[in-house]
């Protein structure tokens, strides 16, 4: 669940350097957004929208739609209290 690379680091830059950073998260499944939560000043979760996503998007960042609504699924604060299923497990598999 966590972001890939050093993107939580670069949020924290963006966020220190402008305190009045919207994050936009586009991802086909929840993140881990607690390193970052804190410092933004709000966070959208698009998951993957479609041909008019980006349409709609602006139509949440500049205020002409509330952005409200109730997801099928929780999100939790971090991975260490959900399920094992969206941690990476390595598992070793040998055939003989």
């Amino acid at each position: 669940m966590k972001m890939p690379l050093y993107q939580d680091e670069l949020i924290n830059r963006l966020t220190a350097a402008n305190p009045n950073t919207a994050v936009v998260i586009i991802s086909g499944s929840p993140v881990c957004m607690e390193s970052f939560a804190d410092g933004a000043h709000a966070i959208v979760q698009s998951y993957y929208a479609g041909m008019e996503s980006g349409y709609a998007l602006a139509k949440v960042l500049f205020g002409d739609v509330c952005p409200s609504g109730k997801l099928p699924f929780t999100i939790p604060k971090n991975d260490v209290i959900f399920s094992p299923v969206f941690r990476r497990v390595r598992i070793l598999i040998t055939m003989k």
